[in-house]
This record gives C-alpha cells, sequence and structure tokens, in this order.
C-alpha cells in the first residue's frame, strides 16, 4: 500500500537526531526524501544513523562550495518540504535560508529545528541535545507525588535520553503535516521553526502550571504506582492510578486484614500519607512471594496494569514490539542484520513501511541529478493568502481520557480544530486545565444508551473521532470505529492505548510508567532499584504521535476523500525517546550510561559544578579539546598532570558559572548554566515567546501553563481558549447537536450533566 504522503519530496539537510528523525518519518510514511549529507558522511557517526537514514536516498554536496550549493538550491526549488537544523542563519549565509527558499518556492514548507530560536538572544549558542537540556531545565526538574520518580541525588542528574530532539522531532512533524493540509486549501507553504529547548517545554507540560493559591484539587495517593522486588529478584511496575483500579486489585488480591485496617479505601491513603506508606511496605512485602512474570500474568489478567521491567534489549526482542511494529527488522549496509525501532504511528490503509534501509554515502548522485533536469519547479497555482488557521473547519469527538490522547486533541484545536470533549461524569479526570485547553467540554454518561446515542449524533458531523479505552471497550459501549463509520464514513478513527491492540500485551491497560518500564527506560537510570524519568515523557509523547497519525490520516482524507483507523501507544513513545540505543546486531555493545546519577557522556561532554551553581559543558568533535584549553583560564590544563576531567572539576570549581560560560563560549565551547524549573519558567524571554503564558480559567483565576511551541509563519499553532471546567458547555454542545428541546429531561435523567459528580477525583 502506498504511504499517506506519498508523491511528496522532501529535502534533508538535518544532522545529528532532530532533522533526520523528522525526515525519516515522513520517508516511513510515504515521502521521497533525499538526505544531502557533507563530505565525509553525517556529522554523527553513530549506529543511530541506521534508523536515522533509512528509506532515503542520498547525495553528498559540499554546501559551500558554489557549485554544490547551486544543486542543493536546484532540489529545493523542486521540493515540497525542506528539513534543516543548523544554528539560525547558517542556511541563509549558503543562500539556502527559509526566506528565499519560500520567496523561490512559494509551496515549500521549510522547517527548521535548531537547538535555540531565531529570536532567542541564545540562538548564536551551539544547540546540542545536553546543553540545551540544561538550559531547559531537564536534570533538575522535580519528580510528581511518585516514590519512584523523585529526585536522585545531589545535585543535577544527566540525562541519557535526547528528550529535547525527540520532542523537537515530533513537534515539527506535526506542524509540517498541519501545513500540508493548509497548503491543500490556501496554494502557499510556509516556513516552521521549532527549537529544541523551546520543544522541552512540552516534556515540562503540567510542571508548568501554578494555581492561585488555595485551589481545591483533588490529593494523590502516594501508593498509586510503585515498583516492587519478586521472589527471583526481578521487578515489577504496579499500575493503580484511579480508585477503580485500586478496588480492582484489593478484591482479586488482598485479605480480609487489607480492608479491616483501610488499606483498600483509596480516598483515605490520598488523605493520610502515613496510611500510603503503609500500603507500599505492605506491597513489598507480598510482591516477594511469587515470581515476576507469575504477577505478570495474574495481575493484567484482573485488569490492572503492571509489568516486568525490562531492558532496552529486552524489548527490541520480545513478542509485543515486533507484533505491535514498534520493532522490525532490517539488514543494514554497514552493521548487517538488525533489530530496530519501528513504526511511532499506525495507519490502516496508509501502514508506514521502510522503502529500503540506509544508502551508501552519495550512492543516488545521479539518479538526484537527473531528476533536477527531469522534474518541473514547485509553482503555486494559486495563493490565498487569507487562510490563517490549519484546521479551521475540522471538527474533533474527543472521548479519552487521562493525559496521552487528551494531548494529541489539544494539540488539534492549537491547529485550529472545533474539539467537543466527552466524558463520563464520574470517571476520574487527569491533567484538565493543561490537556483540554481549547477545548469544549461536555459530560455524557456513555454507559447508557442514551448517552451512547448522544456521541453518535455528535459524530455525525466529527472529521476526527479520538477514544484511549482498552481494546474491545469503545465496541462495547456501541462507539467503536464501525459504529462511528456508519454515522460518519469518512471519519479518522484514533485510538491511544498502552502496547498497541496488535500482539499478546494489546488488550492491557496502561499509564505512563507502563511505557517507560516495558521498554527499558528505568532500568537505564537505575541503581539499585528501576525508577523512572522525572517527567511524564511517554503520555506527552505519545499525545504528539497521537496527533501525528491523525494528521497523518487527515492528510490521506483529503487526497482521497479515504477516512481510516489511525493509532499509536505509550510504548511506541518510550521506543522513540531511547531511539540511539534502540538497535541490535551482531557485536553490539551496550555500554551508554545506565548508573543512577551519572554527569555526561565523558571529560568535554558532561555536567560540571562551579563556585556558584551547575553548567553543562559540550565540546565534541576533533576540535573539542583544543577549543576548551584554549579558553581562559584553562590554558595551563594542555599537559595536565592529572586526567583532563579530574582537572575540570577542580578548575571550573573556582569561578563562578557565568564567568566560565562566558569565556568557554568564546573559545568556541558550548556551555551553558544548568537552570532549575523555578528560573526558567519566570524567565521573561520565556514569558515573551510565549512558551509561558498567565490565563483566566473560569471558575478558577488565572492559571500559569505552558504555551503552544511552534512558530509557523502562515498558520501558525495558537493560544487556544483556557480549558473549562468538566461540563462547562455540556448545554451548548447538546443544543448545537438538537438536544435542545429533550435538554433539560436528559439532565435531570442523569445521561448528561453539567459539572462532575460529588467525590470524582479531578485533578487540575
Amino acid at each position: 500500500m502506498a504511504g499517506a504522503l506519498q508523491g511528496l519530496r522532501v529535502v534533508d539537510f538535518g544532522q545529528y537526531l532532530a532533522g533526520p528523525l523528522v525526515a525519516m518519518i515522513l520517508a516511513d510514511n510515504g515521502a521521497e526524501v533525499v538526505r544531502v549529507d557533507p563530505p565525509g558522511g553525517p556529522r554523527w557517526q553513530h549506529q543511530a544513523n541506521a534508523i536515522l537514514q533509512r528509506g532515503k536516498r542520498s547525495i553528498m554536496l559540499d554546501l559551500k562550495a558554489e557549485t554544490d550549493a547551486d544543486v542543493a538550491r536546484a532540489m529545493v526549488a523542486r521540493a515540497d518540504i525542506v528539513v534543516e537544523n543548523f544554528r539560525p542563519g547558517v542556511m541563509a549565509r549558503l543562500g539556502l535560508g527559509p526566506q528565499a527558499a519560500t520567496a523561490e518556492n512559494r509551496r515549500l514548507i521549510y522547517c527548521s529545528l535548531p537547538g535555540f530560536g531565531s529570536t532567542d538572544p541564545r540562538a548564536a549558542v551551539a544547540g546540542w541535545e545536553d546543553v540545551v537540556e540544561a538550559a531547559a531545565s531537564v536534570y533538575t526538574a522535580a519528580g510528581y507525588q511518585s516514590v519512584s520518580m523523585q529526585t536522585r541525588g545531589p545535585g543535577p542528574s544527566f540525562n541519557p535520553l535526547p528528550i529535547a530532539s525527540t520532542f523537537a522531532a515530533f513537534i515539527a512533524t506535526n506542524s509540517i503535516l498541519a501545513a500540508l493540509l493548509a497548503r491543500r486549501r490556501s496554494g502557499l507553504g510556509q516556513t516552521i521553526e521549532v527549537p529544541l529547548f523551546d520543544a522541552t517545554f512540552e516534556a515540562l507540560g503540567y510542571k508548568i502550571q501554578k494555581l492561585p493559591p488555595g485551589t481545591p484539587t483533588s490529593p494523590f495517593n502516594l501508593a498509586q504506582d510503585n515498583v516492587y522486588q519478586c521472589a527471583d529478584g526481578r521487578w515489577v511496575y504496579l499500575v493503580l492510578a484511579t480508585p477503580t483500579l485500586w478496588a480492582r486489585f484489593s478484591h482479586a488480591f488482598m485479605d480480609k486484614a487489607w480492608f479491616d485496617t483501610g488499606l483498600a479505601d483509596n480516598a483515605a491513603l490520598a488523605a493520610d500519607p502515613a496510611l500510603a506508606h503503609e500500603a507500599v511496605r505492605r506491597l513489598t512485602v507480598f510482591f516477594r512471594t511469587r515470581k515476576a512474570e507469575e504477577w505478570d500474568h495474574d495481575v493484567n489478567a484482573a485488569g490492572v496494569p503492571l509489568t516486568v521491567c525490562r531492558t532496552s534489549q529486552d524489548w527490541l526482542h520480545s513478542q509485543q514490539a515486533r507484533e505491535s511494529e514498534c520493532v522490525i527488522a532490517l539488514d543494514d549496509p554497514e552493521l548487517g542484520k538488525t533489530v530496530q525501532a519501528g513504526y511511532c504511528v499506525q495507519l490502516s490503509a496508509t501502514p508506514p513501511h521502510v522503502r529500503h534501509a540506509r544508502r551508501a554515502l552519495d550512492r543516488d548522485r545521479s539518479s538526484v541529478l537527473r531528476e533536477l533536469s527531469e522534474l518541473p519547479l514547485r509553482q503555486s497555482q494559486f495563493g490565498d493568502e487569507s487562510l490563517s488557521v490549519a484546521l479551521d473547519g475540522v471538527r474533533v469527538i474527543d472521548v479519552s481520557q487521562i493525559l496521552a490522547a487528551p494531548t494529541s486533541a489539544r494539540i488539534l484545536a492549537e491547529f485550529g480544530a472545533d474539539v467537543i470533549k466527552v466524558n463520563h461524569p464520574a470517571l476520574p479526570h487527569f491533567g484538565v486545565l493543561h490537556t483540554n485547553s481549547g477545548k469544549r467540554t461536555a459530560l455524557v454518561d456513555l454507559a447508557r444508551k442514551e448517552g451512547q446515542e448522544i456521541v453518535l449524533s455528535l459524530a455525525q458531523d466529527a472529521d476526527v473521532f479520538l477514544q484511549n479505552f482498552s481494546r474491545g471497550t469503545a465496541e462495547r459501549l456501541g462507539i467503536g470505529e464501525a459504529d462511528i463509520r456508519a454515522r460518519r464514513p469518512d471519519v479518522v478513527y484514533a485510538s491511544i492505548s498502552a502496547y498497541g491492540y496488535k500482539g499478546p500485551r494489546g488488550g492491557f491497560r496502561g499509564f505512563e510508567a507502563i511505557g517507560q518500564t516495558i521498554t527499558g527506560m528505568a532500568l537505564r537510570t537505575a541503581d539499585s532499584t528501576p525508577r523512572l524519568q522525572r517527567l511524564v515523557l511517554n503520555d506527552y509523547a505519545t499525545g504528539q504521535l497521537g496527533a501525528m497519525a491523525i494528521l497523518l490520516g487527515l492528510y490521506h482524507r483529503a487526497v482521497t476523500g479515504e477516512g481510516q483507523h489511525v493509532s499509536s501507544a505509550l510504548t511506541a513513545a518510550g521506543t522513540y525517546h531511547q531511539l540511539p540505543f534502540m538497535i541490535d546486531y551482531a557485536g553490539r555493545v551496550w555500554n551508554e550510561p545506565t548508573e543512577s546519577n551519572p554527569k555526561g557522556w565523558g571529560p568535554l561532554d558532561r555536567l560540571y559544578e562551579t563556585s556558584d551553581g551547575w553548567l553543562y559543558l559540550a565540546a565534541p568533535g576533533k576540535d573539542g579539546r583544543s577549543n576548551v584549553i584554549a579558553c581562559e583560564g584553562l590554558e595551563d590544563l594542555a599537559s595536565p598532570s592529572q586526567p583532563i576531567e579530574e582537572a575540570l572539576t577542580q578548575r571550573l570549581r573556582t569561578l563562578p558559572a557565568d564567568v566560565w560560560i562566558d569565556r568557554l563560549r568564546r573559545a568556541r565551547v558550548a556551555a551553558h548554566r544548568v537552570m532549575d524549573l523555578d528560573s526558567v519558567v519566570e524567565d521573561a524571554n520565556a514569558r515573551a515567546r510565549g512558551l509561558v503564558v498567565v490565563r483566566d480559567h473560569p471558575g478558577i483565576g488565572p492559571v500559569r501553563s505552558a504555551g503552544p511551541v511552534p512558530i509557523c509563519s502562515r498558520t501558525p499553532a495558537r493560544l487556544s481558549r483556557p480549558a473549562p471546567l468538566p461540563g462547562a458547555d455540556t448545554e451548548a454542545v447538546l443544543r448545537e447537536a438538537g438536544y435542545g428541546d429533550r435538554y433539560m429531561q436528559l439532565l435531570r435523567d442523569g445521561i448528561v450533566a453539567e459539572r462532575l459528580r460529588p467525590g470524582t477525583h479531578l485533578w487540575l
């Protein structure tokens, strides 16, 4: 089957991870991608190139040479999409910048992914992944209430995951897809900028949120999810994030004493931390009575999320990863037979597919040059300058819960879709203000036939229907794909799940921790105990992937008129967050950092303490060491009497961070102070650029939250309306759907509601 993006031409100037990842996703989904490498090949010589360069043709060009630059300009003039991730201004100096390129080719979508944005005061700083993450507080942001998500040890902790690049790539891909949809209507392309630093604000998510003092919100049960060691020494992660799951687990596995002492009462545990800690103690003893795989089978059979904590290598070779296509087998010309990260989204009518393994450097020069004389220039036949909203007129019905899937709909709302959020009035609500920004909200009892009919009526006018129930639940509720498609045949029906619906775990439930523990993330930063990432990475990334699947579905529908079923999963996000490591082959050495409080990759790429805080220093490449010792105050380290890491550790402690950072940057060494979360979100630059916003929320007051990340020249992601409290729009939504005459009766009968039922968990 052809991919959703068949017929589109992409020029990939990207290096390292973020840019190449965008182009790889486009290639997996049918686009014709030509990768442009400098003489000598990719600047990042890494095993991950077997993933990042798959499906692309290759040409080698020296963009500083006029003849090769002319070839590059000719390629851009015939392209639909350009991807690059140099520092702002670099491509412009080569005559290949976004303004010049889009002026020449008005249909072109030109996407830049610099470390720091063109309007950021740090635009000239080399945006290495780890420098960006230090600047964005990734190394210091503490975890939420979960016992296993707290800060590890004194000082900042280096994180080997490319969080900034992964989020930037997902956001950029979604921005490109939204721009393609806009181009279908306007005939015009645009420029897009997604700085890696800005993208980390999507990863920070609800951590940026600040409610007015005294705002009531449901408390956490500190025992709601945790890691437990079993009889065979292996670890399992148990998730009891809702009162329903806590009750289900208690009735299935616990004895009378558990109930007699109040440990089965989720509300009591949330109100009494001492009781919650006693629950953790009891569970710690309980899980040591059986082997991990036995617990995995029985607890999931009871409908409660649990997984054995596995390594990334385990995940790559698992049946679940293979059958869900999170992992694929591919013969690479350099590494041989590989098992590697597969597809981050699934589409029923246009499934992603790898055309071929990565090509040898410059292998496709002759065919690419020949095409330049055969392919026409991209000409815009018309140009509707008035279109300013990419998804104007697109309606989304979102019946999803928790964080991941609602994030997908929030992203669509930021691109202009009309999103109606439909939830049960007595089910828990999580992260409402952040994930439901830009949506209208209605409370409908989906367990009752009348409520199901209301949702089906809403679906008649929907372009997208989004749900994240466990496998089979939507069908039992009468809102499965066949039910919705009977009302709206061309709908894009989207499903977000823990594992994907295929494979032996396809029917299992899951939350953030499940995506981390089964894919190896929790063991990657383990000491004696598996630990989750400090940030809620999988939920928000899966939200991006869900939006990506939907946008691909909408684009395919715009071209063909055909709807389809699209999906993504927490495990796909967990796989892609670890993309540099998600490959196995004969001779593979698993040697990336795994200790609990590492400081970096090596002496010239790591965290260092100064006299007033920490900085991150990044001097990779052949000139890195010479640049460091050219720095004022470090010249005598050219012939150190001790290892360079020890010498730098001692010397950098003698002066403040800002002094060293200024000196290092003047020596062409990237460095940044390690920021804490409060400093990042209160920074005037972040406020001025809309990354942090304060809006009045009805019934709550002024709330600080994260703003949209991508900078799109024609159809920008918009700061949508503040999220209302659940049910605030129930009457308006139902009257609009033709239920005006029956509304009051539906309200009296409890079929619909304008506020959550008393006692329902509401985490703002």
